[in-house]
């Protein structure tokens, strides 16, 4: 969280959606953004398997190009966590080992 956290806020998440994240669902987060946190967090925990109610929330939300593009993202961080924790790589703060 914490290498991720510092790309969030550099992105415009608050300091406040950042601190929510573990509980997102209660969190300062619009309706579309809890529906696509559901479903990254449901990619991440079930391997790539989710329910079909969960997509049909995530499409009244987003177009199916921008779902396409929450799944990419979703499954690139947890490609690069995979790796990191194989490897017993310690996330560095910005900046830190250029």
């Amino acid at each position: 969280m914490r290498s991720h956290s510092a790309q969030a806020a550099r992105h415009g998440a608050t300091r406040e959606q950042i601190e929510a994240l573990a509980d997102f669902e209660n969190g300062p987060f619009s309706d579309a953004e809890k529906a696509a946190l559901s479903w990254a967090e449901a990619l991440t925990r079930g391997n790539g398997t989710v329910a079909q109610p969960l997509f049909e929330r995530l499409r009244s939300h987003w177009e199916e190009g921008e779902i396409v593009e929450i799944t990419e993202m979703a499954a690139l961080f947890n490609y690069f966590n995979r790796v990191a924790n194989a490897l017993e790589i310690e996330p560095t703060l910005p900046g830190e080992g250029l």
